[in-house]
């Protein structure tokens, strides 16, 4: 499994969207597990205007090689979170060892 940590930073003048960009991210990462063969994605609040996510991949390979199979109906939610946000940054890549993390069903 690979994993990659992303910092997103979002606009001063778009904190008001955040929900935007959430649903948007939601909608994102969603066709990227249907297209790109992601295996998913956290989202985490550090502030009103830095979120980190923490995103899932088979392996590596299939992360370099994402982003060429997302469905034209994506761009619409492409455009709102890159409306919203300042910067989006992968800030680590990792190999995971060890998985002892519970998911709990929502």
């Amino acid at each position: 499994m690979f994993c990659v940590v992303y910092q997103i930073k979002i606009k001063p003048d778009s904190k008001h969207r955040i929900r935007d960009f959430i649903e948007a991210w939601s909608e994102m990462t969603n066709r990227i597990k249907k297209y790109e063969g992601g295996l998913g994605s956290r989202l985490h609040r550090v502030n009103e205007l830095e979120y980190i996510a923490y995103a899932q991949w088979p392996d590596r390979e299939t992360w370099e090689a994402s982003g060429d199979h997302l469905p034209p109906s994506a761009e619409q939610a492409r455009s709102v979170m890159k409306s919203c946000y300042a910067s989006f940054t992968a800030i680590h890549t990792m190999d995971m060892i060890k998985d002892q993390l519970d998911s709990i069903k929502k």
